[in-house]
């Protein structure tokens, strides 16, 4: 049981950043304050980051191969926020969305092997 509330911890750590950042963002252009095109670098950015402080923390709590780990919990992220673009927003699955969604499992492997060396080195 210990194992998945780790990854559960891990799932709710990367929606509540990603959720909490994509908030601010979006309270930061319905103010004017930002403009289209650094509005979506800025959602991008905060993605990657939210993937990786997810993966960072489960590197910290598993024993050994972090970007397994990393793996898991990123393929997890990836398959919910998938389905949630499907059902609320009906967008259909191009190579634009394939190259997004690389990029944060890649963010999420890196965190975690960050994660698992910093343990090793503490």
């Amino acid at each position: 049981m210990n194992k998945y509330l780790k990854y559960l911890k891990g799932l709710i750590l990367v929606l509540g950043v990603l959720f909490s950042s994509t908030l601010i963002i979006s309270i930061f252009y319905y103010l004017n304050i930002l403009n289209d095109g650094f509005n979506n670098y800025l959602l991008l950015i905060s993605s990657f980051l939210s993937m990786l402080v997810g993966g960072i923390y489960i590197g910290l709590k598993s024993k050994e191969k972090g970007y397994i780990e990393g793996l898991k919990i990123g393929l997890i992220s990836i398959f919910i926020l998938m389905i949630l673009s499907i059902i609320l927003y009906k967008t259909n699955i191009n190579y634009k969305n394939i190259i997004y969604y690389l990029i944060l499992l890649s963010s999420s492997i890196l965190g975690s092997m960050i994660g698992i060396n910093k343990k090793k080195t503490d």
